[in-house]
């Protein structure tokens, strides 16, 4: 929890408390077990171990897949994420 924690509070963007608690919720599910396709996470073409997931509709929270692990990566505004993968930028 402390990794989303850290994403939470390093996002530039203002994210409203209910975004922050379906993140936390999200979160909890992805700890306990559930699939994260039935949260409603896909994995990025461009990026194999990147998974998406839509936060509102501007947002999106970006998990790492590390050794059949999710680790929370970075929030996102959905048109930066389109301009970093239309870049192909593998970085993120």
């Amino acid at each position: 929890m402390q990794a989303l924690l850290n994403v939470l509070r390093d996002c530039p963007h203002l994210i409203p408390t209910c975004h922050q608690t379906r993140t936390q919720q999200l979160h909890q599910q992805l700890y306990d077990g559930v699939h994260y396709a039935a949260l409603g996470g896909c994995r990025l073409k461009q990026c194999p171990d990147l998974i998406r997931f839509k936060i509102g509709l501007k947002l999106r929270l970006i998990y790492r897949e590390v050794d059949n692990q999710l680790i929370p990566c970075r929030i996102i505004s959905r048109e930066s994420l389109d301009t970093l993968l239309k870049r192909r930028c593998k970085c993120l």
